[in-house]
């Protein structure tokens, strides 16, 4: 009878504390949300959640793919990244995917962030501007015909993704990019 009457209490205090639990995980829950802040919040979730939509890393395939590069374009190891964008954050860069010239000889690139938030992307996309003014200088002595192909690279920023093209067919990159 004494066991009978000790499980019975262990029920009660288990259903009562499971009560309990669940009653302040639902207080919790709301935050006394009016109408507007309502639909405020939801048009911020639909437009990050477009934003983050686009696989950069799908972009850099498609421009290393649908575009044609005097040399063949290789992944770089992640050291190697790091010397290419010196400074670059990476405890704020969600996702990337580079391209260069395997034999050097080209300054043919892709470079595509997805920053962790918009002043990241920013900073990135200074530094990404600052690669293409260090490589026009660096090609201006190796291999002066690069010049041209540098002269018509470009960054562009769209939300927190970042994207660098230095190809011979600027517009159709453009295009690309432009498209997601």
């Amino acid at each position: 009878m004494r066991k009978k009457t000790n499980r019975i209490k262990m029920v009660a205090m288990l259903s009562l504390l499971t009560l309990t639990a669940s009653t302040v995980l639902y207080g919790c829950g709301g935050k006394g949300e009016t109408k507007s802040s309502a639909k405020s919040m939801n048009e911020t979730a639909a437009t990050s959640s477009k934003a983050a939509a686009v696989d950069v890393t799908k972009v850099a395939d498609r421009l290393k793919d649908e575009i044609k590069y005097d040399d063949k374009l290789a992944e770089p190891e992640a050291e190697t990244i790091d010397i290419l964008y010196p400074g670059l954050p990476s405890d704020k860069v969600k996702a990337k995917k580079v391209y260069i010239s395997s034999s050097g000889g080209t300054a043919e690139e892709i470079a595509c962030f997805e920053a962790a938030d918009e002043e990241s992307a920013k900073n990135i996309e200074t530094l990404l501007n600052e690669r293409i003014e260090i490589q026009k200088a660096s090609f201006k002595n190796y291999v002066p015909e690069e010049l041209k192909r540098l002269d018509k690279a470009f960054v562009i920023r769209k939300g927190n993704n970042i994207y660098l093209s230095v190809s011979a067919d600027p517009d159709k990159a453009k295009s690309i990019i432009e498209e997601n």
